[in-house]
């Protein structure tokens, strides 16, 4: 995305299936597409996120090995206007936005020297840990003037994200201390027994709470 954007504010979530469902219905209508690849033609690559979000979850619960590319790394779109097509070499076409789109991607995580999680840390050890959604606060246009997001539908569709974690999940602590995971009660059931994990919360290091 060629925008220029900054000061993000996120949510890293490891949810239930049937709650992702729920917390993605929250920007209905919207499309969710793969911006990262060249196009045959000027239409949006839509990806069925909740059916591989689904299977990522089957994955984890079975401790099979999870591909880190693919429907995590996407754009949320509540106003399809925003989507431009611009053509490249090779008679494709990429995919950009007049302003920015809801970004998504994998929840990077490394067990550190210490035994602790470390996010955001990329290493041939990492981990995925649900998904991040994010939004800019700033970004700058075409016309390169620094802009406030602050209006846009998809501004404003990402408050009610944000909302709706704060009221149906809970923080992942280590050590007692929050890190920017969020798990529900359903989920938890599940996630205590990621093989990575289950060790953590079994010595009473890995814990989850408000």
């Amino acid at each position: 995305m060629p925008l220029n954007v900054s000061l993000f504010e996120e949510i890293s979530l490891l949810i239930d299936p049937s709650e992702m469902e729920e917390f993605i219905h929250l920007l209905d209508p919207c499309l969710i597409v793969d911006a990262s690849k060249p196009l045959n033609a000027p239409q949006p690559h839509i990806i069925d996120f909740l059916a591989a979000y689904a299977q990522y979850v089957e994955n984890l619960k079975k401790d099979q090995p999870i591909d880190p590319k693919g429907a995590f790394h996407a754009r949320i779109v509540v106003d399809p206007s925003m989507i431009v097509f611009k053509a490249v070499p090779g008679q494709k076409w990429v995919t950009d936005f007049i302003h920015p789109p809801i970004m998504m991607k994998h929840t990077c995580a490394v067990l550190g020297k210490d035994g602790g999680l470390k996010l955001n840390v990329f290493g041939k050890d990492r981990l995925f840990l649900g998904v991040t959604v994010q939004y800019p606060r700033i970004y700058e246009g075409a016309d390169r003037v620094a802009k406030k997001t602050h209006g846009l539908l998809e501004f404003k569709a990402f408050r009610n994200l944000s909302r709706w974690a704060r009221q149906n999940t809970f923080f992942l602590k280590y050590r007692s201390k929050p890190i920017e995971v969020r798990v529900s009660k359903k989920s938890i059931q599940w996630v205590k027994k990621i093989t990575y994990l289950e060790s953590l919360f079994a010595s009473g290091e890995l814990s989850w709470g408000i």
